[in-house]
């Protein structure tokens, strides 16, 4: 605007003091680095959380007891293939010989 007012001979207008803080896009870009600012907080968070949940897994798996109910299916299994008939339960057995 100032360009104009040269050339025809015009005093130039005094320019008002520019504050950065107070411009829109210093604004917006103070609203953009905080935003960044927690997504990549969020981002460290999750990393150290699946970490933290990967430990525990391998840990469970070495704490894992054995299973008896695995063990006994395992033992039944083994004597069916052996003897070539099926086993019954007790359970079974018993209300067949009660009727």
């Amino acid at each position: 605007g100032n360009i104009k007012r040269e050339l025809s001979g015009k005093e130039p207008l005094e320019t008002g003091s520019r504050e950065m803080e107070k411009g829109a896009v210093y604004q917006v870009q103070k609203m953009l680095y905080g935003t960044i600012g927690v997504l990549d907080h969020m981002e460290k968070q999750t990393d150290r959380t699946i970490r933290k949940l990967d430990c525990l897994g391998e840990r469970a798996e070495e704490i894992r007891r054995p299973s008896v109910r695995e063990d006994l299916k395992a033992i039944r299994t083994g004597k069916q293939r052996s003897t070539g008939k099926q086993i019954q339960p007790s359970h079974r057995r018993a209300r067949a010989t009660a009727r």
